[in-house]
């Protein structure tokens, strides 16, 4: 923070690309071992009974559907969204569906279908987030030696969840200095 202000830089480009969103910057002064747990560190800050969404800061997407996606979860009883887009990327997570359309497997870095993670995750409960990610940390479930929050989906889909994905129209992998460089 004290070299790059990372919290000042996120506050001026959610300004620009998502003026209507309430959002707040957490820092957290310590190293986690992943994504998972970087999030669960807040768990003060997570309304357990309202949605929770979590965004990766290495890509950009754009959905034309996402709004409307997001309204329909609980009227649906759907207990979550994953962002999607179509790749083929193996740096990327892959999520499959099922004919009635719902998630039935993500994978971490490792081509399972068309269908790649944008970097976003909603769980229509904050308590279905903490919950289960007590758990894997609990059961030291990792993928690479990480938390990820891809597998918090794949525990909580073996528990009869249901998920849906949001497909976007345009995807931006930002994860590395040579994407970074192809903009």
């Amino acid at each position: 923070e004290i070299n790059f202000s990372v919290k000042e830089f996120i506050k001026n480009h959610m300004k620009i690309f998502s003026k209507n969103i309430d959002f707040e910057v957490i820092l957290i002064d310590k190293k986690t071992r992943g994504q998972a747990e970087s999030v669960l560190a807040t768990k003060q800050n997570i309304n357990n009974k309202r949605s929770l969404l979590i965004f990766n800061i290495d890509s950009h997407f754009k959905s034309s559907r996402l709004k409307s996606n997001l309204k329909s979860l609980k009227n649906k009883n759907i207990d979550g969204l994953i962002g999607t887009c179509y790749s083929k990327n193996p740096m990327l997570s892959f999520v499959k569906k099922s004919n009635k359309g719902f998630v039935t497997k993500i994978k971490e870095k490792k081509v399972i279908s068309d269908l790649a993670s944008t970097g976003l995750y909603v769980f229509t409960k904050g308590s279905d987030f903490v919950k289960n990610t007590e758990y894997m940390i609990n059961k030291n479930i990792r993928i690479k030696n990480e938390f990820y929050i891809s597998e918090i989906y794949n525990i909580m889909i073996n528990k009869k969840k249901k998920f849906i994905v949001d497909t976007s129209e345009e995807f931006i992998d930002l994860g590395t200095p040579e994407n970074l460089k192809k903009l």
